[in-house]
């Protein structure tokens, strides 16, 4: 196996082997692909390296992105790290099983590359956002144990997923309380006595590129504009997601979900394909409408046009655990954590160490969220009384 570091000039050379690697992999991930890594490092990272690993027969059979990064609190200083963000908090590598010695072996090559980069004075790198219970990480801890490596597992949670292979209305039944399927039934049927509603996708460039400027406009005016995170105010982010949309759009990757009161959006949903795989990416609605739900009722239609489709088979949610929205109407459910690894030999003490960090980190970034979202529960819903008066 050869270990290659590569810049992100050289992403168009490897475009064919790695769209090649993409189909192959055993587990997809969009968001390492290149159709949206190139602009995603290029945004929030452009220091970053690519790695590959090449098969004897020069096809890729691993690719993930490497960088120096502070995960936590940066106590410890920069740890080597896959790369991963809250743009796409999904950081698990793009692996073959069909070279030599399969994914394990393409494992021990990356993992062999990033022991000797060296992990700072810990000796210990990071594999955050990975999924924990696919033969991805089967591989991982097969190859790990092989090398001797020390690793363990951090903040480990589970993730709202949907699975295939069944109806909308045998999903819509198992999985949604008969209180919740009535209240939103009665939510759509508010909506609809306001004026036509419409819910249709659009999926070829066109009709993207419009409605990716409804999205932009949408979300700007609701919460994350007063707060400053929507995208047109943050201009990294911004280039990042309209590179992503342009080029998965041509690749007929990507769907919006729309749903339109007399020709006006109301929300909007950005949805992503790989094969069999798919990921809700990014949604926005018109907070006048907040009473009747149209964030719920754009993944119930979203959730139903994925379950018709027989090539589907799961979908991540890439939401946070808890999430008080999508745990209700998905029930399936995927583990996510960070892998944190040290060298043979040195690595059991940073291991430790750096898991102590990350502890007291996430602990502090929850109790930051909860009251973030007390906050807005207390005084966002006074503003909404305000605006839109008493729920119909």
């Amino acid at each position: 196996m050869v270990v290659r570091r590569r810049s992100l000039a050289d992403a168009a050379a490897i475009e064919p082997a790695w769209r090649d690697l993409a189909c192959r992999a055993l587990e997809p991930n969009v968001f390492l692909g290149p159709d949206v890594l190139p602009a995603r490092l290029a945004a929030f990272a452009p220091e970053a390296e690519m790695v590959t690993v090449e098969a004897p027969d020069g096809r890729l059979v691993l690719l993930a992105a490497v960088a120096r990064r502070r995960i936590g609190f940066g106590l410890t200083g920069r740890v080597t790290a896959l790369w991963s963000d809250d743009y796409a908090p999904l950081g698990t590598p793009l692996v073959a099983s069909d070279g030599p010695g399969g994914a394990e072996a393409a494992w021990m090559a990356l993992l062999s590359d990033l022991s000797d980069r060296g992990g700072g004075w810990l000796g210990a790198f990071a594999l955050p956002d990975q999924r924990l219970d696919g033969p991805v990480h089967e591989a991982f801890v097969q190859a790990a144990r092989r090398l001797g490596l020390a690793w363990a597992r951090h903040g480990s949670h589970a993730r709202a997923a949907l699975a295939g292979q069944r109806s909308p209305e045998a999903h819509r039944l198992a999985a949604i309380e008969p209180r919740r399927r009535k209240e939103y039934a009665r939510q759509s049927r508010r909506l609809a006595e306001q004026g036509h509603l419409v819910a249709d996708a659009a999926t070829v460039p066109d009709e993207i590129r419009a409605a990716f400027a409804d999205f932009l406009a949408l979300e700007a005016a609701g919460w994350k504009g007063r707060s400053g995170t929507a995208l047109r105010q943050e201009p990294a982010a911004l280039a990042f997601v309209e590179a992503a949309v342009e080029a998965l759009g041509r690749a007929g990757a990507l769907t919006i979900d729309r749903l339109r009161l007399d020709g006006r959006p109301i929300a909007l949903l950005l949805r992503v394909r790989d094969g069999a795989a798919a990921w809700p990416w990014k949604i926005a609605y018109d907070e006048a409408y907040a009473a009747q739900s149209p964030g719920v009722q754009i993944m119930l239609q979203a959730s139903a046009r994925l379950l018709d489709d027989p090539g589907f088979r799961l979908a991540d949610s890439l939401a946070v655990a808890g999430h008080p929205m999508i745990e209700h109407l998905w029930r399936e459910r995927i583990q996510i954590g960070t892998l944190i690894v040290g060298p043979a030999g040195r690595g059991h003490f940073g291991v430790r160490l750096k898991g102590l960090e990350f502890e007291f980190h996430d602990r502090a970034r929850a109790r930051a969220r909860g009251l973030r979202d007390a906050l807005r529960a207390r005084f966002g819903s006074r503003r909404k009384a305000q605006r839109t008066g008493p729920p119909a």
